[in-house]
């Protein structure tokens, strides 16, 4: 049995799963209340499935990039877990993720999958995958620009997705760009990718294991 945690944007999704397959899941929405509700939802969702806590062999956990304090929350609350049941940890691509979903849905081998996450501003987080969920562009921070995506949409229809879906649509301009901006994140797209982890026994440090962040953490210094 895994646990899936999903807190890199304002969704707080979670997921329960065994042998690649989701049993049970619970996605919310209510922008920075992470630290509030996740380990709540989590007894829950464990209650709801009539799992217990012992069952669990690992814990899946979205690593990023996004909510710098979202990121922390889940990392923090998936560690705690892992070294309190002694299972082992396994961390996940938030963009691969969101690709693996994305395909899942929209099933077309031929096209691209380009997930977006909101950064602020202009920028975003994004990556480009095949349907093989190889990587055509690694993970990076962009500024949006009517040119961004050029060569991949020159070569292939590209899906976008993602929390900066909209924000995309007004920039990019092209006959093989289509936005998705009905696309939700969940916590259910962890549980087949850490699966096969887990069975490789793939798994990361539990003290070492941090978010991607992509971008510097800025903090604001006290003002005496």
């Amino acid at each position: 049995m895994i646990l899936g945690i999903e807190t890199a944007t304002p969704t707080c999704s979670i997921a329960l799963g065994s042998n690649g397959k989701v049993i049970a899941s619970d996605s919310i929405y209510i922008d920075k209340s992470h630290s509030k509700i996740l380990t709540t939802q989590i007894q829950n969702l464990i209650e709801r499935s009539q799992t217990k806590m012992d069952q669990l062999e690992a814990v899946a956990i979205s690593i990023g990039p996004g909510s710098y304090t979202g990121l922390r929350i889940g990392l923090s609350v998936a560690k705690g877990l892992c070294f309190a049941l002694s299972i082992p940890i396994i961390g996940i691509s938030t963009l691969l993720s969101m690709a693996y979903s994305a395909h899942q849905i929209i099933a077309d081998d031929e096209a691209l999958y380009a997930p977006l996450i909101d950064a602020r501003r202009l920028d975003v987080y994004t990556a480009v995958y095949n349907s093989k969920l190889e990587s055509i562009i690694y993970e990076q921070s962009i500024m949006l620009n009517p040119n961004s995506f050029q060569q991949s949409l020159d070569d292939k229809k590209v899906n976008f997705f993602g929390t900066a879906t909209i924000k995309a649509s007004e920039l990019i301009q092209h006959s093989h760009a289509f936005f998705h901006a009905n696309f939700m994140i969940s916590a259910d797209s962890l549980i087949p990718l850490a699966t096969k982890k887990l069975d490789e026994k793939a798994f990361d440090s539990l003290a070492y294991l941090e978010p991607t962040y992509l971008k510097g953490v800025y903090t604001k210094t006290p003002v005496n």
